[in-house]
């Protein structure tokens, strides 16, 4: 059985790459477009790395809220 932490790191790995595609293949458009104002409009709203920054910060407390918890747990005696 997978325990919780390893389901929560496969899934946040597997967003963080599907966003990273995302934004490279925006990157590549962005680049070879001929279009200025296009071009900036993709940058200004897509590009952004302040949103960027908050999810990461909201996935590392995703992972760090279970990790404390099992640190607080006082292991049991056999």
């Amino acid at each position: 059985m997978i325990d919780p932490i390893s389901k929560l790191l496969a899934w946040l790995s597997r967003v963080h790459k599907e966003k990273g595609e995302e934004r490279g293949r925006l990157h590549a458009i962005r680049r070879n477009v001929k279009d200025l104002f296009k071009a900036r409009r993709i940058g200004r709203n897509n590009l952004g790395t302040e949103k960027r920054r908050n999810r990461l910060l909201k996935a590392q407390a995703e992972i760090e809220r279970p990790v404390k918890f099992l640190a607080l747990q006082k292991p049991s005696t056999i």
